[in-house]
């Protein structure tokens, strides 16, 4: 959002700082209880935000969205959509692959 000055400025948002080596899963209920879609998430928190590091994760989206849909999607046939995508969460850089099915069933990703 512009300041007075009009310069952009990012509001502040709380972000986790995720340990290094350890596992943080979240599972979200779904608000409906008959709802049949579901998604897996794997998220990989990079670092603080700086030019060089979001080319590189960009980059690594380029490189990683088809690869990751033709064996995911394609040939695993793990979902119905599947994404690979850089993140950039206020001023801190990751990287996820989401995996979305229609119906309820142990993912193995």
């Amino acid at each position: 959002m512009p300041s007075d000055d009009g310069v952009f400025v990012y509001p502040d948002e709380p972000v986790t700082r995720l340990i290094r080596g350890t596992l943080f899963l979240r599972d979200v209920p779904a608000v409906k209880p008959d709802e049949v879609n579901s998604a897996v998430q794997c998220y990989y928190q990079v670092g603080r935000m700086s030019l060089e590091l979001q080319a590189c994760m960009d980059l690594l989206e380029h490189v990683m969205a088809e690869p990751a849909y033709d064996v995911l999607r394609t040939k695993e046939q793990l979902g119905y959509s599947v994404g690979a995508d850089a993140k950039l969460t206020g001023c801190v850089v990751g990287f996820s692959i989401t995996v979305q099915v229609r119906h309820h069933k142990r993912m193995r990703v």
